[in-house]
């Protein structure tokens, strides 16, 4: 199985900045309005977050990419380094 937090919401795009407003995360509390840098290089998509940590669409290698077929994928929130298992759930910016 599994565990990941998920998060929905919308992003827009301008120049090189992605903005992202998150409407639903499955972890509690406020989950704030995020911009983040977006490039290209060789086809990929380069994110850069605020930390300066770089993200690479698609993800490598190839056993990043979406989990197999029949995987289960348990949703919840990483807190104090133990998985909760937790609903999607409205958020406030």
């Amino acid at each position: 199985m599994w565990q990941d937090q998920i998060e929905r919401g919308t992003y827009v795009t301008s120049g090189s900045i992605m903005t992202a407003t998150p409407n639903q995360w499955s972890c509690p509390g406020p989950d704030p309005i995020a911009n983040y840098g977006i490039s290209f290089d060789e086809g990929n998509l380069i994110v850069t977050n605020a930390k300066a940590e770089v993200i690479v669409y698609p993800p490598q290698p190839p056993s990043d990419r979406a989990p197999p077929t029949g995987v289960i994928i348990a949703v919840g929130c990483n807190t104090s380094g133990d998985f909760v298992p937790m609903p999607l759930s409205p958020v406030e910016n």
